[in-house]
Parts: structure tokens; C-alpha cells; sequence
């Protein structure tokens, strides 16, 4: 779903991409999790009708950091393992069922206890504009004199077991930010979008996890 459409969803939480999803009949309860190498990306949408010069900017580590703290309140012994990375990925098409070599544990990270691996995918997209108001089927408009941002995030939960994915999930948001004329708007994800996001993707996991 672009966002040209998120008017339609504004502040709405859905799953829409059935492809990303696997579910076992059941899961046992795991001693612990490890959140390991967070696939993130900002892609931007262009457009010809209502461009602007302003735009807006994500932080990496603030957003990795964001998904971290979100895996930690639903897991009660999860650890993360570090992540130097400072630029977004540049694919967001991560869902293989065995785990790439490049993306496994190191002996020095690795122990039975965390070995339920955890490897979130998020993907931004944003279209920025300027912000007009439309005055209905009369077909008049008003500039606004500032620019919105339309914002849909996708999040994508893998878990995997000896290398192996168990489960798979999504869920996205959609919403707006306004900003000044021509800003370039540095913009922090807000923590409870990361932790609603997490939370349902997570949702058909512990319906299924034995007591």
C-alpha cells in the first residue's frame, strides 16, 4: 500500500501483507531471545503534484534503539546484539526461511539460552508535500503554507530457531507530520508507534506459545 493512499488509514494499525506470515500450531516457551541485526530503510516517494523542498529525516540508531526497547517489554530475558551500523539498508525484502550466513549469531554471542533469534524489519516510506486544504466538490483549495509528511511504516517480525524460521508476521502504520515550508523536519519515530507495531506482530506468537 503507497502512501498516496494513507489519507484513507490515517493512524490506523492493519496487517496487509499476507506473505509475510508463518505460523506454527504451537511454540514452547523459550528461555531467551536475542534481537539480532535489525533490517531498517527509508524509502522515499516522489511526486510531481504539490512537491515540495522540504523533507523528512529518520536517525538509524534512534530508530534501531526504538525497536529494541519495544522487544524488551515483550520478552522477559532478551538481549540484543550490537549493531555498527549507521546508514539505512538499502533492501527491505528480508524474509528468508533459513537463516543467511551473514546474518547468524557469532560463537562469542551465542549460547543455548538465546537461541530463539529475533531479526526485525522495518521499512519507512514517506511522501512529503505541501499542505493544501481541499474545500469538497466544489473543487476549491487552500495552500496551508506548510508541508506534510506521509508516513507508512511496516514492520516485519522473524523468529528463528536453529536457523531455522518458526515464525513470521507485519503489521503497518500509517499517519501524517506536519512541518514548516521547506524544512528539513530531523523527525524521531514516536515509541509507541514502534511498541504497537511490535506488539501485534507478536500477537499470533504468544496465542500459540504452551503455558
Amino acid at each position: 500500500m503507497s502512501c498516496k493512499n494513507s489519507f484513507f488509514y490515517t493512524d490506523l494499525y492493519t496487517r496487509v501483507d499476507t506473505k509475510s506470515r508463518l505460523f506454527l500450531d504451537t511454540y514452547m516457551a523459550g528461555k531467551g531471545y536475542s534481537v539480532h541485526r535489525s533490517n531498517i530503510c527509508h524509502q522515499v516517494e516522489s511526486t510531481n503534484r504539490l512537491r515540495t523542498s522540504g523533507e523528512i529525516r529518520f536517525n538509524r540508531s534512534s530508530v534501531e534503539n526504538s525497536i529494541v526497547m519495544a522487544y524488551t517489554k515483550s520478552f522477559s530475558d532478551v538481549k540484543f546484539v550490537s549493531n555498527s551500523k549507521t546508514s539505512f539498508d538499502a533492501n527491505c525484502h528480508f524474509a528468508a526461511k533459513v537463516l543467511p550466513q551473514n546474518f547468524k549469531i557469532s560463537e562469542n554471542d551465542s549460547s543455548e539460552r538465546y537461541s530463539n533469534i529475533i531479526i526485525p524489519q522495518l521499512r519507512i516510506l514517506s511522501k512529503s508535500i505541501k499542505s493544501v486544504y481541499w474545500g469538497g466538490p466544489m473543487g476549491f483549495s487552500e495552500d496551508m503554507g506548510d508541508d506534510k509528511h506521509l508516513l507508512e511504516y511496516k514492520l516485519i517480525t522473524s523468529i528463528y530457531k536453529n536457523d531455522t524460521l518458526i515464525y513470521m508476521d507485519n503489521r503497518t502504520h500509517w499517519t501524517e507530520v506536519f512541518s514548516e515550508r521547506g524544512e528539513q523536519l530531523h523527525y524521531q519515530v514516536p515509541q509507541e508507534v514502534i511498541d504497537t507495531l511490535v506488539t501485534l506482530s507478536l500477537e499470533e506468537y504468544f496465542k500459540r506459545v504452551k503455558k
